[in-house]
């Protein structure tokens, strides 16, 4: 919860940082390809929606592989997390005791 606020002004700045550039590049874009011609703006465009889905693919299987934490409250998420650490301390204390007993 600390850093909440500090995510919250990385993911604006990125946010005003696209909107101001974009203008740009679709304009250069534009003025490149000729009047009339929209190809290269379509292509970033789908680039732009392809990458952005990937992402968001990415974050669901995240959160299902941390069991849902994005879906949590704050408190339930902070539970679920240390309960997630928890068990991943106990697979690795397991797996140490085995390697150790190979020695």
């Amino acid at each position: 919860e600390k850093q909440l606020g500090t995510a919250y002004g990385v993911a604006t700045a990125l946010q005003n940082t696209g909107l101001a550039f974009t203008p740009l590049v679709v304009g250069h874009l534009q003025t490149s390809a000729g009047a009339g011609s929209f190809g290269p703006v379509m292509h970033l465009f789908s680039l732009l929606g392809a990458i952005g889905t990937a992402f968001a693919v990415l974050i669901y299987h995240t959160n299902k592989a941390t069991l849902g934490v994005l879906d949590l409250p704050s408190e339930q998420a902070a539970l679920g997390a240390a309960k997630l650490h928890e068990e991943e301390a106990l697979v690795l204390a397991a797996q140490t005791k085995e390697i150790a007993s190979y020695l």
